[in-house]
């Protein structure tokens, strides 16, 4: 069997600009916890480490470089701590892979606070992430559920229809229209199987996990609650009831 042809090592040169760049996101990553975006600019994280602001160009050409590597970076983890979730229930159930996967996303966020509101609060005012390099590494964040449900649906093991899903009350006939018009485009232009009722539920509750995550990392739940992560479990487990996948 022919081996294939191993890339060459880094050369010293490439793992010190590798090492620097590294320096650079976690001073940056500091600066974010410590004092918020309007701490952050080249020229502080320069002045932390002893160098000039136009020595980090080479580096990162620009401010917003640099905020894109972040969320980057952040998506990944965020994305590596869901794989891992999912990969040690393989075995489990489909419901309670999905449940892994959302309980793992909110201890990533309480965990990494910083990195969690950089990928879902503008970072800086005036930045805009280039979908094509953050596309990539965001999908890795949602795509599991999706994949999980997809699976679930082609075993014969979601129990929903189309017939399910919310019936439009008095007053919002139009607006229940107008989503189901689009979410029949979007699965046809997806070529997505998933019943209409499913994406629904699924999108309703993406908006709910982040929603609750975002209230109990500025401290609003505890007011109410001493452990909000019991409602945060409980709505993820009324929202697979919703997907047509509770057991």
């Amino acid at each position: 069997m022919a081996h294939l042809p191993q890339a060459p090592a880094p050369s010293r040169r490439e793992r010190l600009h590798e090492a620097t760049r590294t320096e650079i996101k976690q001073i940056a990553r500091e600066l974010l916890a410590a004092e918020g975006t309007a701490a952050l600019s080249l020229r502080a994280i320069a002045r932390r480490m002893g160098m000039t602001a136009p020595g980090l160009y080479r580096y990162y050409p620009s401010i917003n470089d640099l905020l894109t590597a972040l969320i980057v970076d952040s998506y990944n983890d965020l994305g590596d701590q869901i794989l891992a979730a999912r990969t040690a229930h393989r075995n489990a159930s489909y419901a309670d892979q999905f449940l892994a996967i959302a309980y793992a996303y909110r201890a990533w966020a309480l965990f990494h606070k910083t990195d969690y509101l950089l990928i879902f609060a503008n970072p800086m005012p005036g930045y805009e992430p280039p979908p094509e390099i953050i596309g990539p590494a965001s999908h890795r964040t949602f795509s599991p559920f999706w994949g999980i449900l997809q699976e679930a649906w082609e075993a014969g093991q979601l129990r929903v229809s189309d017939d399910a899903l919310d019936p439009p009350e008095l007053g919002v006939q139009n607006a229940a229209n107008e989503l189901h018009c689009q979410l029949a485009g979007w699965r046809e232009y997806g070529q997505i199987t998933l019943p209409a009722a499913t994406v629904q539920a699924l999108l309703g509750g993406w908006g709910k996990m982040q929603g609750l995550v975002m209230l109990e990392l500025f401290g609003y739940l505890h007011y109410v609650l001493p452990e909000p992560r019991t409602l945060y479990e409980a709505e993820m487990q009324a929202g697979l009831r919703r997907m047509g996948l509770a057991e």
